[in-house]
């Protein structure tokens, strides 16, 4: 009697959308304690990744900008075709007096269809709301990544790798910016009255943080 092996089933409805997730998060966002937790070995060295380029010009979102940060920098560069109207003219800029009517406008009197009132600026916080018992405490856990840009020559391997990436060669990849990431964790404990306080948190430091703060 013959037997006929079958071929092993591939992944469910619910398998797929978990790898759907987990790859939009990647793409988005970044290499997230979840991200790296579902890739186990297959995600190897994300958590210290090195990117040829300013994180926020890599990732969409999942990332805080300082509030010293100089508005030119704070602004959202992907964002700029809202203040176009669909006529393509920047509502940003002052329109001139008695201007007469060309084509292309956005309805038939001529005007264009305004966009956001004033610049996009990326995120500088983050808000979180938690209930808590009569008396509670709580023990906070922060987990993030650092970004620092590494002087010419820090991490050859890392220009290298980038450089080959891109078809390019270990002489030209000298000439790249590379920002390297460094994971952190730091832990926060509030007692009761810390958190009860009349004047509040007024702006805690975060241990470790370098400008973390939580208020």
């Amino acid at each position: 009697m013959s037997t006929t092996s079958l071929p092993a089933a591939g992944p469910d409805s619910a398998q797929v959308r978990s790898q759907l997730v987990t790859a939009l998060e990647l793409e988005l966002v970044g290499p997230t304690q979840r991200v790296l937790q579902v890739l186990a070995s297959e995600g190897k060295g994300l958590d210290s990744e090195a990117l040829d380029r300013l994180p926020s010009s890599w990732y969409p979102t999942g990332f805080l900008v300082p509030t010293e940060t100089d508005l030119s920098l704070k602004c959202d560069d992907t964002a700029d075709d809202d203040f176009a109207g669909v006529d393509g003219v920047d509502q940003r800029k002052p329109k001139k007096a008695n201007s007469e009517y060309k084509p292309g406008s956005g309805d038939d009197g001529g005007n264009s269809e305004s966009g956001p009132a004033r610049p996009q600026l990326f995120a500088s916080s983050i808000g979180v709301s938690v209930l808590l018992p009569p008396g509670g405490e709580l023990q906070l856990i922060a987990r993030w990544g650092d970004y620092v840009r590494l002087a010419e020559g820090a991490n050859p391997d890392a220009a290298a790798t980038i450089a080959r990436e891109e078809g390019g060669s270990r002489e030209s990849s000298r000439e790249q910016q590379i920002w390297q990431r460094t994971p952190r964790q730091e832990a926060l404990a509030l007692s009761h009255s810390e958190i009860t306080a009349t004047k509040g948190l007024t702006g805690r430091p975060w241990p470790k943080s370098n400008g973390l703060h939580l208020r």
